[in-house]
């Protein structure tokens, strides 16, 4: 049987940030936001050949859900519905109203590594499952159902041109095999005894639409290998890619200027996936590694009540500190000592000071100079967790590190 459908959907393509652990991704922030994407479709469904003889047009709708292994290839898991009206049969009776639910597990690949132009080829195969509203047939005036389910397989390729790094507009075209088994050889006949019974049938569904990408730039189409410079542009086409990499850093400079690493950190991911060969993602490395200096730099170390001897947790600390100036010698490091709310003003001064120098004298004992260091009390003054309760009282008896000033040669 010639049983050929072509759809014309209109489909749209975005980043699924709430869905970022999807398939358990070992990604980190914007990189794990830029390999979920979901596309949503929806047009019209024209059945040809015998079918059409038992269908009328229908509306088609559906979802894609991809996963990128690699910036130019995706798995995918898909599913979509026709809608069918029935159509006038022989003898003036009616055929009934079916929908056609299809959906699988495909592979997609982009072909063109360019920030413009996109080709992109799937395979894929699945079940397609068809099913109808009461009927009656010219054998029977009983009212009646059926549902049958076959195996399908799809191949298709289509052309995409990008009208900026979010929107692209897409022609294509799919070829879909259903495959009927014994079971259904029957379908066509208890409809109208005029119709030949079903077997494997195929589809040829035309897309032209569009593609919509909502959290940043299209990872599956930027060049696999960096271009030796960035293309030029003219004013109508916006920042350029080198521009809107070097503000990801300058952002990042900033959050880390303002002791915000987790941002600081989550800015220069986005550039190394985002934009390859640019400046600031050959940077990227070296500031990450700058970043984690930084953040072991400032943690905390914390004391017994009314002790400032250094603790076997806040030894294992300072150990790791003491690494990281060891290989930094131009730093110059104020070291804060605090206390809970308990005790006179004047004591709890006295009691700071003393936890401030017991932990740069411990770091001095490992290897690090004495200048190195600049030592202040804030005595209860500043509580990290205003509240009186012991697990409060525990957190704010601590030695902060403020890194003060950066060496010039």
């Amino acid at each position: 049987m010639d049983t050929t459908r072509v759809s014309v959907p209109i489909r749209f393509l975005g980043a699924a940030v709430a869905l970022g652990s999807f398939m358990g991704m070992g990604v980190q922030g914007a990189a794990a936001q830029q390999r979920l994407q979901i596309e949503g479709q929806g047009g019209v469904s024209m059945p040809t050949g015998d079918f059409a003889t038992v269908t009328d047009a229908g509306p088609n709708f559906g979802m894609q859900v991809g996963y990128l292994l690699s910036p130019r290839v995706a798995i995918n898991v898909d599913g979509n519905v026709d809608l069918l009206n029935g159509a006038e049969l022989s003898g003036g009776s009616q055929g009934p109203d079916m929908r056609q639910w299809r959906y699988g597990l495909g592979v997609a690949a982009d072909f063109l590594p360019s920030e413009r132009w996109a080709l992109v080829g799937n395979i894929g195969a699945g079940a397609s499952r068809l099913t109808s509203d009461d009927f009656t047939t010219s054998a029977s005036v009983q009212p009646q159902k059926f549902a049958h389910t076959y195996f399908s397989s799809n191949a298709g390729l289509k052309l995409g041109y990008a009208l900026s790094p979010s929107v692209m507009t897409y022609v294509g075209g799919r070829t879909v095999m259903t495959l009927a088994n014994e079971d259904d050889s029957q379908m066509l006949a208890d409809l109208d005894p005029a119709l030949q019974p079903f077997g494997t049938a195929w589809s040829v569904p035309i897309t032209v639409g569009m593609d919509v990408k909502f959290g940043g730039a299209r990872p599956a189409r930027v060049a696999s290998t960096p271009a030796a410079r960035p293309a030029p542009t003219r004013a109508s086409d916006g920042p350029s890619r080198e521009e809107l990499a070097s503000r990801l850093c300058e952002q990042a400079e900033a959050a880390m200027q303002a002791g915000d690493y987790g941002r600081a950190r989550q800015l220069l991911q986005r550039a190394l996936d985002e934009y390859a060969g640019t400046t600031c993602a050959a940077a990227a490395p070296g500031l990450l590694e700058e970043v984690t200096r930084m953040e072991i730099l400032a943690e905390r170390v914390h004391f017994d009540f009314n002790r400032w001897e250094i603790t076997d947790a806040a030894a294992v600390v300072l150990q790791r500190k003491a690494e990281v100036l060891k290989a930094a010698p131009g730093l110059l490091i104020t070291v804060e000592g605090h206390c809970d709310e308990r005790g006179s003003l004047e004591y709890n001064q006295a009691l700071g000071m003393r936890r401030a120098q017991s932990a740069s004298q411990y770091l001095v004992s490992l290897g690090i100079p004495e200048t190195m260091f600049r030592i202040v009390s804030f005595g209860e003054e500043r509580p990290l967790v205003p509240r009186s309760d012991e697990t409060s009282w525990s957190q704010n008896r601590r030695a902060e590190f403020v890194v003060r000033k950066l060496a010039t040669s």
